[in-house]
């Protein structure tokens, strides 16, 4: 995984990553995560604050302008700028979606930032107090110390602060505590690097197979499709999540099978297998509202290229139970010949062995272990 971490003058103009696609892939796809030391986002909320404020005085100034020429008067509204509270809140929201990780600079030491300011090394220098620079420095630095990391990045335009003339490393000041951390002038020298664009190419090739593993399940492909000379079938476990992969599997072409099973159970069994309330009457099938999981406890390939997986799988299913009804009397129309006790999910546990031959074929093998009900609750009056 590529670590990135992003300077102020990075998201200066895009905020809240609206248009960085390239990073936005890279973390959707696990590929990187985007770190955003605290002091960048304090930053980039004083910053966002002022141009919303500016943004909003220059509209309301060129709307009264407007309203004072054309006729008749455009309709009012208000407009209002970004407080620093809503600010922090979308940057809380992009961590909690997994976007971004916010890193906290209250572990740096004052004494470590006066050291280097009195030294007068990078990022502080004779005319210049760099307080802030050096406390994101650290914060990074630190990150990537203490997590043992690798692949990491810094992207800062800053370069008279961090970097050498070239802009292609870190100042010699800086390069004791840069161990493991790269440091990249801006985004496009980054997307242009070798291995990030092989990050980018298994992106691509990963999302073409995927839709080729989607298309063979879906279109029932009688050849077998392959990779590289290797079937499709050995490249999805090695490269999609497996519950994913049979979810695909289960929806698109052993629902019908599954299914079958259940209306067996259903018929032949007693409604106390579906209630302890129940002891009499039968027990009507009514679908499959789910696949709630999927508990994966094998999953291999053989030499002859078929895939073998077996585990659980966990089912939704509506049932009702029927009781005859003793007060039925032939040819009354009122009164049904059964009347239904009960009626909602119950989970079905299915242990399941499936094997995928290369010629697309399946075979496939099931097991009721348990049934989970609280039918009774809701028992018709």
């Amino acid at each position: 995984m590529l670590h990135i971490f992003l300077d102020t003058n990075i998201l200066e103009n895009d905020p809240f990553l609206q248009q960085k696609k390239k990073l936005e892939l890279l973390v959707k796809k696990g590929k990187a995560e985007l770190l955003l030391p605290d002091v960048v986002i304090d930053e980039l909320t004083k910053h966002t604050v002022k141009k919303s404020k500016e943004s909003v005085a220059t509209i309301t100034k060129n709307f009264r302008v407007l309203n004072i020429i054309q006729q008749p008067n455009i309709p009012s509204f208000q407009l209002k700028p970004f407080t620093h509270d809503e600010i922090k809140k979308k940057y809380n929201t992009l961590q909690s979606l997994g976007k971004i990780k916010i890193l906290s600079s209250d572990n740096i030491k004052i004494n470590r930032i006066m050291e280097r300011y009195i030294s007068e090394k990078k990022p502080f220098s004779e005319n210049k107090e760099s307080f802030r620079d050096y406390t994101l420095f650290c914060i990074c630095a630190d990150y990537v110390h203490d997590n043992k990391l690798s692949d990491c990045f810094f992207i800062s335009e800053n370069s008279t602060d961090f970097a050498n003339k070239e802009k292609t490393d870190f100042h010699d000041d800086l390069k004791a505590e840069s161990q493991g951390i790269k440091y990249v002038f801006n985004l496009r020298n980054f997307i242009s690097l070798p291995e990030v664009q092989k990050k980018i190419d298994e992106i691509q090739e990963e999302e073409q197979y995927e839709k080729l593993v989607e298309d063979w399940i879906n279109c029932n492909i009688a050849t077998p499709i392959s990779r590289n000379d290797e079937p499709i079938t050995k490249w999805a476990i090695d490269n999609l999540e497996k519950s994913k992969y049979l979810y695909m599997v289960f929806e698109k072409k052993l629902y019908t099978s599954i299914e079958n099973e259940i209306i067996d159970e259903c018929m032949n069994a007693q409604p106390e297998r579906f209630s302890s309330f129940f002891d009499s009457g039968y027990v009507d099938y009514e679908g499959i509202n789910s696949i709630e999981e999927f508990d994966i406890q094998d999953f291999t390939a053989s030499d002859d290229n078929s895939v073998t997986i077996s585990g659980v799988i966990y089912l939704s299913v509506q049932v009702s139970i029927y009781a005859y009804n003793w007060c039925y009397e032939r040819g009354d129309e009122d009164d049904s010949r059964y009347i239904c006790l009960a009626s909602g999910d119950v989970q079905m546990h299915y242990s399941f062995d499936l094997t995928i031959n290369n010629d697309d074929k399946y075979d496939v093998s099931y097991n009721l272990e348990n049934i989970v009900s609280d039918l009774g609750d809701n028992v018709s009056e």
